[in-house]
This record gives structure tokens, sequence and C-alpha cells, in this order.
């Protein structure tokens, strides 16, 4: 009998381990959703770790492990468009010095946190001259950047460690 009932408590640990790990995935997925690439990595981790027989987690893990420069630099997109710059004001300015000015005052407005690393990429150097003035306030950084990027007639990338701008 004492047998049995270690079998049986046993069994239910592992249960519990399993609804556990379950709990702890969908933790991941939601982490991943929101583009936090090293929150998700941990927490499918975390749920292999209750449970290595949950095959979503260890498949999620894979795909992660493939996509995450990709999810890594969404998560920047996201914080960066979010970041509220108090006041942005150019005018007749080359567009390099403008988006020079848009990293120092994300930098100062997120407390040093993030600073946009912006590379471009333009062999003929046309666009960094282009002249842009713009006057916001109260606003995000990523929509000063997209009213930039219309100006100088420039697109953008996110990638992992740089913002890379370019002509359109």
């Amino acid at each position: 009998m004492a047998g049995l009932a270690s079998m049986s408590s046993l069994h239910a640990e592992k249960a519990s381990n399993a609804q556990k790990s379950m709990a702890v995935y969908q933790k991941a997925v939601q982490l991943e959703a929101n583009h936090d690439a090293a929150g998700a990595k941990q927490a499918y981790q975390a749920a292999l770790r209750l449970d290595p027989g949950n095959a979503k987690a260890r498949y999620r893990l894979g795909q992660l492990k493939l996509r995450y420069d990709q999810v890594e630099a969404k998560g920047h997109e996201k914080k960066f468009s979010t970041i509220q710059i108090p006041e942005f004001r150019v005018e007749d300015a080359e567009f390099g010095e403008a988006i020079r000015a848009l990293a120092q005052l994300t930098e100062k407005a997120s407390e040093e946190e993030f600073y946009p690393n912006f590379v471009i990429q333009d062999p003929s150097n046309t666009l960094a001259a282009r002249k842009v003035s713009l006057q916001m306030k109260g606003v995000p950084a990523g929509p000063i950047f997209e009213q930039l990027l219309e100006m100088a007639r420039a697109k953008a990338r996110f990638d992992k460690h740089a913002i890379v701008i370019m002509p359109r």
C-alpha cells in the first residue's frame, strides 16, 4: 500500500508540474508577443525545467532562437516609439542633424536607458543633407521619427543594434 501511495503522490506531483509549466509557457508566449526576447527565452526555459516534456515550450523556444534578433529588434522599435519627447524643434536643419538631435532627446527622455543608434546608409550622401523643419511637443519619439523620415523621403529598418535609415 505504501508503494501505491508513493506512486500516486509522484503522479500528482508530475501533473502539478505540468500545470505550472503550462502557466509559465503562457507567460513566455505573452512576453514574446510583447517583443521581450530575453524574458520569453527565460520563461520557456523555466517551463521546460518544470516539465521537460512540454512540447509547446520546446518548440517555441526553438523558434525563438531562430528569430531572436528579429523579436529583440521589434522590442527596441516598440520602446523607442513610446519614449515621450517633451519638445522637438528643428528649422531648416539637415536631416542628419535632426536625427542626431532626436537621438539625444530620446536618450535624455529615457533617463539614459535607451539611445537609438541611427545609421544612415546612403552611398550618394544626399539623404543626410536634405532639409527638414519640424516642431512637436509632448509626442513620443516614434511619430517624430516618422515625420522626419517622410520629410526626407527616407525609410528605416530596426535591427538588433541599430536603426538603419536609407533613401526611399
